[in-house]
């Protein structure tokens, strides 16, 4: 009996518990990713909030393929000696409000983001959103420091690892389940440097460190451009109307 009161108080502990950011890991995983998307969707539509209707005010985790231009799981492939199938992105939303992190904590849209990378290859509906807009925004800020260009690694932390923890924060502790996201998601950059002996792996992770800071200047420059563009297109129809 006192064994059953302990575990009960240590569940209840947990759940009560605040939404940390999870340490950003330091060393790949050595087995894991290199799956096929096909395989990740599969499964990934066995989970319950993959199924479910979305509300107005749902957070909604929704999966992107950004490797669906046939050219970038190639290239990975090459340069890691790791079969790379697909590449997924992340990003989180509330109704007509989504965001992103490449480097910086951004605003983006549905729409935006399936322009450039087509439609979602799942969505994931983690029930309703804890804030209010106001509140949202408060979230948003005080993830900051932990999301921002020092703080952006494309193996370590990325847009999934953001995603995955603003979902979190905003349905005060509702997650994707653990064991799919880690598998069919997150490992895929968290391991794709497993091929690699210790040395090549220090080289590839210092050179690829100095260009994602090149490329996430770039990748926000045309997310923003595409933002601003529908934003414009949506201010015109509202005047004509």
């Amino acid at each position: 009996m006192m064994l059953l009161r302990i575990v009960i108080g240590a569940a209840a502990a947990s759940a009560l518990a605040p939404v940390a950011t999870p340490p950003k890991r330091a060393q790949f995983r050595e087995t894991g990713g290199g799956g096929t998307k096909e395989a990740a969707v599969a499964l990934g539509q066995t989970l319950p909030c993959a199924n479910a209707p979305i509300g107005d005010r749902d957070v909604v985790v929704r999966c992107y393929d950004i490797s669906n231009d046939g050219q970038l799981a190639p290239a990975l492939s090459l340069a890691t000696f790791k079969k790379v199938h697909w590449f997924p992105k992340l990003t989180c939303g509330v109704g007509g409000r989504a965001w992103a992190y490449d480097g910086e904590i951004e605003r983006t849209s549905n729409n935006v983001v399936a322009a450039a990378a087509g439609p979602p290859v799942f969505e994931f509906n983690l029930g309703p959103c804890a804030y209010d807009d106001a509140g949202v925004d408060e979230v948003l800020r005080s993830l900051e420091p932990e999301y921002n260009e020092d703080e952006y690694d494309f193996f370590f932390r990325n847009c999934n690892h953001f995603a995955d923890d603003l979902a979190r924060r905003l349905t005060k502790g509702n997650e994707v389940d653990r064991a799919f996201l880690d598998v069919c998601v997150l490992a895929e950059s968290e391991s794709l440097l497993c091929k690699m002996a210790g040395f090549q792996r220090d080289m590839t992770m210092a050179v690829t460190r100095k260009i994602q800071k090149i490329v996430i200047v770039s990748w926000r420059r045309s997310w923003k451009k595409a933002l601003e563009e529908e934003d414009a297109r949506g201010a015109d129809g509202a005047a004509t109307t």
